[in-house]
């Protein structure tokens, strides 16, 4: 009867350390998932973190398609630089309305024009 008894001690001891082990890597694995960016295979972020961001406001019938082709010089697939504007600008989705400002990271070719009071310290690009 003891040797039955120390083989279910066994294994509730084992069932206990696996199930300890099990949490401690679904925490690790949680912890590491916390990119701010969202995504880890992007050669765009790399660009944008050390470029400027430029603000751009949203005019009717912009999308962010367009704004990223607009102002955006990405490099390769324009749905990974859209995705990318959608995670600095934390948006949920695509959706944009007029008025909306949005960083985008600043190509060094951006032909927006700058509408802004010299007064205010934002640096607004409308986007006509």
């Amino acid at each position: 009867m003891k040797h039955i008894e120390k083989k279910i001690q066994r294994l509730r001891k084992g069932r206990c350390l696996a199930a300890l082990l099990l949490m401690v890597l679904v925490a690790i694995l949680l912890m590491g998932s916390g990119n701010s960016k969202g995504i880890t295979n992007n050669e765009n972020l790399s660009l944008s973190e050390n470029r400027p961001m430029q603000a751009v406001v949203v005019d009717q019938g912009d999308s962010l398609w367009s704004l990223v082709q607009k102002h955006y010089d990405y490099k390769g697939d324009i749905r990974k630089a859209i995705y990318e504007v959608r995670q600095i600008n934390n948006l949920k989705d695509a959706i944009i309305v007029p008025g909306q400002v949005l960083q985008i990271p600043q190509s060094s070719t951006s032909k927006a024009i700058n509408h802004c009071q010299p007064s205010t310290s934002d640096n607004i690009d409308y986007v006509n």
